[in-house]
């Protein structure tokens, strides 16, 4: 539900959704 919301939010501003690796390392989170 939060994830669909940030997809969401950043389609509309235009920005390219990032891959789980990439939101992992934008968000300094460990992989599992």
């Amino acid at each position: 539900q939060f994830v669909e919301k940030i997809v969401r939010i950043a389609g509309e501003i235009g920005r390219p959704i990032a891959t789980p690796d990439e939101a992992r390392d934008i968000l300094s989170l460990k992989k599992r």
